[in-house]
């Protein structure tokens, strides 16, 4: 019965793959199968299978010799020493009224927080349509994302809209709709196309950290009128909020947003700082705590983070240097934490290590501390070089989209707006790693999609053919204009 429960997962996750794809209007499969789908209470009845693997068999219209109603035996004798099979399920379902014209991974989300109770028109996929076009076009205001929504008809039927959103009507969203539901909705699409990618994100490769999980970890902040965003304490007389942010390197994107008032410290912006076994950490010294310290190494985490000023040690040993090699790296050594302070949490019982990086272009030293007492010194410091990339990526969300300028006041406003930001980035920079081919810098695709946003465009045309320069018209495709020379006359 366990095999079976596993293959039903699977085959809901299956479903709600296949309801993101371009192919899922095409008509599928099965003869005199057809069912109403539902998440509740599904039916599994009409789904056959295979044993084997044939992309064939993907086709819409297949000869259906070979395949079989669902079977816990057929699972049984198709089943490898390890109890997993290799094989094809096929279905075919339909959709009642409630799910029309709707993405099914949103759906999921707004089961989850009922975002969508008790609304009649402007719902949560309303919402997300509206504040995406805000972001993609970097809208200043609602009242500009109801026009530029509602310049033409067709634009709005092909967003899948009834109507073009009233800015009041927005504003009630942002007021009152739960912002968690995007929050999910950014996390269950960073998981849905997270191989796609990591296989299409071009980096430096560290080899002593190529197979392990690296965390870059920092927050930024937003400035914000503390007269209008009252929730939002900074200092006596100004507001802000920050952005704490957990990074994994394999696809430059955030796993972790966690939005706080800017007051909160970095230290205190997560609920969680430790990680899984081998997991490696490299953070700014914000995060440079003793208890913090002890956890990980518990947890058997390496964390790579600078030493914070008049922190006390002393040197148990220094590691040799090669001569006439890496003039950047000053000085390698073990130490142990001695202050009061350090005795008095049991940090000094273990042995670290500080290496000191020469930085050239800011013609200073900066040293790095770690538990990992094995790895070249390079591989420590590349890897606090790698956290500049956490603000590259900071800076990239700031320029192109728009997270400085709030379309409500409220807490729930500005956080639904950042989470839909988000959500934009990732497709911006799944757009950019897969159908983009000359390289582009993100900021140069976001400029492409702005202008290009009313425009009926294949995405290759807008990522490989839109260039700078001048661009001339063909004779024959000229228009000929009938008009008055003078236009002011009566």
């Amino acid at each position: 019965m366990k095999q079976l429960n596993t293959i039903k997962i699977l085959i809901a996750f299956l479903f709600l793959v296949a309801a993101n794809t371009s192919s899922f209007g095409q008509n599928t499969t099965v003869k005199d199968s057809v069912y109403t789908y539902s998440l509740n209470k599904p039916s599994w009845k009409q789904v056959i299978y295979r044993s084997g693997n044939n992309l064939d068999w993907a086709q819409p219209t297949i000869a259906l010799d070979g395949w079989k109603n669902l079977s816990l035996k057929d699972f049984d004798e198709n089943a490898d020493a390890n109890g997993n099979i290799e094989g094809w399920i096929r279905l075919k379902f339909k959709l009642d009224d409630s799910w029309k014209n709707k993405p099914l991974r949103i759906r999921t989300s707004i089961r989850k927080y009922q975002t969508d109770k008790y609304t009649h028109k402007y719902k949560t996929y309303d919402q997300l349509v509206a504040l995406s076009f805000g972001q993609l076009n970097k809208c200043e205001s609602l009242s500009g994302i109801s026009s530029g929504i509602g310049v033409n008809e067709k634009f709005i039927e092909d967003l899948k809209l009834l109507q073009s959103p009233a800015r009041s009507t927005m504003s009630d969203g942002n007021k009152k709709r739960d912002w968690r539901v995007f929050e999910h909705l950014y996390n269950r699409l960073l998981s849905h196309y997270e191989l796609v990618l990591k296989k299409h994100h071009k980096t430096h490769i560290i080899k002593e950290v190529k197979d392990k999980v690296v965390k870059l970890i920092d927050s930024t902040t937003i400035s914000l009128c503390l007269t209008m965003f009252d929730w939002a304490e900074f200092q006596t007389a100004k507001g802000g909020i920050k952005l704490h942010t957990s990074i994994d390197i394999s696809t430059m994107l955030p796993d972790v947003v966690n939005i706080t008032e800017a007051k909160v410290h970095d230290r205190y912006g997560f609920e969680q700082l430790v990680f899984p076994k081998d997991t490696v950490i490299v953070e700014d010294r914000a995060y440079f705590d003793f208890n913090l310290m002890l956890n990980r190494i518990a947890a058997s985490n390496v964390f790579v983070t600078r030493i914070k000023i008049n922190t006390c040690y002393e040197t148990i040993r220094e590691l040799e240097l090669p001569e006439n090699k890496d003039g950047h790296i000053l000085k390698d050594e073990i130490i142990r934490l001695n202050s009061k302070k350090a005795v008095k949490t049991g940090i000094n019982k273990h042995e670290l290590r500080l290496v000191h990086v020469f930085k050239e272009d800011e013609n200073k030293v900066i040293e790095v501390i770690t538990n990992q007492l094995d790895w070249e010194y390079n591989t420590i410091a590349e890897l606090y070089k790698k956290r500049w990339d956490i603000e590259l990526f900071f800076k990239s969300l700031k320029q192109n989209l728009q997270v400085k300028t709030f379309w409500g006041t409220s807490e729930n406003a500005v956080k639904s707006q950042i989470y839909i930001a988000l959500i934009n980035y990732l497709l911006i920079e799944l757009i950019r790693r897969t159908v983009d081919k000359t390289n582009k810098a993100f900021s140069n695709l976001a400029e492409n999609i702005r202008f290009c946003i009313y425009h009926y465009l294949t995405l290759d045309y807008v990522c490989n053919q839109v260039k700078e320069g001048v661009k001339k018209i063909s004779s024959n495709s000229q228009m000929k204009l009938s008009h008055r020379v003078d236009l002011f006359s009566g």
